[in-house]
């Protein structure tokens, strides 16, 4: 049910009825008061056909009967969290759709799984990872209430004894992807006269010389009391930088190395305990890799072992 009332505004000249008065209608169910006139003073228009002409459409202007030629129907989903009391073109009303969802798109398209995640804590009894080895051998280290056990790739005190260990389900090319890896480990005892450590990515399932591909730490005795930052391609070492950080042979505190592959697989950084030591960039494999620990002796009755705590990879750029 609606009612005109005649109300006294001086205030607004332009918005005068021919009387003085406002033109004004009001709807006893929503309390709502509206515009029914703009004529000005003595029936005169008060604004000027431009001006009307600017005002069509316009939100939040409502007509009599809640006429178009000022208010628009509501219009599609606007910015979230402004609602009148009809809805309007850009604001969000009661009728409009609602709020764009607060969870942002996830970075990749999981059209196919093209991620591959390896977190090995080597706290089982029995490891599941690839081995191989003359001599040597790979076992699981104990553990306490508060140490949850480690695997220890162990060259054994025969000559030229080595072990390997490596995850060969996760054998991939690296190129074009993003990689990390992470091997949080303690090489133990030093007496070989050439003793010989590999932990990193590389293509290594058997023997004991070099990798013909890979991305990895190498500790040569014979070579360097340092750890070496090696790239590997087609059989030959390619790249070799000396990172200036000893191997320590104790077991507390652990060494945390780390091989960082930037988002389009062109470079990679090793570090060691968390400092960047070296990044390569040229002549990189292209063959498939895996996660590889490798421990090997020089001589009779000299052991090296690598206590292993937690050996981690990541993949990102797969395709199907």
């Amino acid at each position: 049910m609606t009612y005109t009332q005649s109300v006294a505004a001086p205030f607004a000249p332009s918005l005068i009825g021919a009387a003085g008065y406002h033109n004004l209608v009001a709807d006893e169910d929503s309390g709502e008061i509206r515009i029914i006139s703009l004529a000005g003073q003595g029936g005169q228009s008060g604004l000027s056909p431009q001006a009307l002409q600017s005002l069509r459409g316009l939100p939040g202007l409502d007509g009599a009967d809640g006429d178009p030629g000022l208010l628009g129907p509501p219009g599609p989903r606007g910015l979230a969290g402004i609602q009148g009391s009809s809805g309007a073109p850009g604001l969000e009303g009661e009728s409009a759709e609602p709020s764009a969802p607060l969870f942002p798109s996830p970075p990749y398209l999981w059209t196919v799984r093209n991620e591959y995640v390896l977190d090995e804590d080597c706290d089982k009894t029995t490891i599941t990872w690839n081995q191989w080895n003359s001599s040597g051998a790979t076992y699981y280290g104990g553990g306490t209430g508060t140490n949850p056990g480690y695997w220890v790739v162990d060259s054994s005190g025969t000559a030229n004894g080595y072990s390997g260990l490596f995850n060969a389900a996760g054998s991939f090319a690296l190129a074009a992807k993003e990689t990390y890896l992470l091997a949080i480990l303690q090489p133990n005892n030093d007496s070989a006269s050439n003793t010989e450590i590999i932990v990193g990515w590389t293509d290594k399932t058997s023997g004991s010389g070099d990798p013909n591909n890979g991305l990895f730490f190498q500790y040569l005795k014979a070579t360097s009391a340092n750890w070496l930052c090696r790239t590997a391609s087609g059989g030959s070492i390619i790249t070799s930088t000396g990172s200036g950080v000893a191997v320590t042979f104790s077991l507390s505190p652990y060494t945390v190395l780390e091989i960082v592959g930037n988002l389009l697989g062109t470079a990679y950084e090793f570090r060691i305990n968390g400092v960047t030591v070296a990044t390569h960039s040229a002549s990189l494999p292209t063959a498939a890799l895996h996660f590889t620990v490798f421990v090997k002796n020089g001589g009779l009755n000299q052991f090296t072992n690598v206590q292993t705590d937690k050996l981690y990879m990541r993949i990102r750029g797969l395709t199907r």
